[in-house]
């Protein structure tokens, strides 16, 4: 349900969230936490690991650290199309309460 999944007030804080995710090896938990499944099953793990080797280099908070929430927008993304992340892409959607992750999957 919608209201189960974390809800985050700022980029940072969610940066945090999946930062936290992958470094404790926490891949259901992440892919729960997004709102919809874009990812198959199969394509998960290899997602994951991309994520986290990325991670560990540059750091998520520190690569995006000039990012925010958009204020007139109800959807944002990260990533994608052979960007910072790969093709990786990262995307959130506004809800009443703050922001949520819409979906995390790969493009190739």
């Amino acid at each position: 349900m919608e209201e189960d999944l974390p809800t985050f007030k700022t980029l940072i804080s969610a940066l945090h969230f999946i930062e936290k995710c992958l470094a404790n090896d926490k891949q259901v938990e992440l892919f729960k936490a997004c709102l919809t499944s874009r990812a198959s099953d199969f394509m998960r793990p290899r997602i994951f690991d991309q994520l986290a080797k990325t991670n560990s280099i540059h750091g998520l908070r520190k690569l995006y650290l000039n990012r925010e929430f958009p204020t007139d927008d109800g959807r944002f993304k990260l990533g994608g199309h052979a960007s910072e992340l790969g093709h990786i892409h990262i995307d959130f959607v506004r809800k009443e309460t703050g922001w949520q992750l819409d979906a995390i999957w790969m493009c190739r």
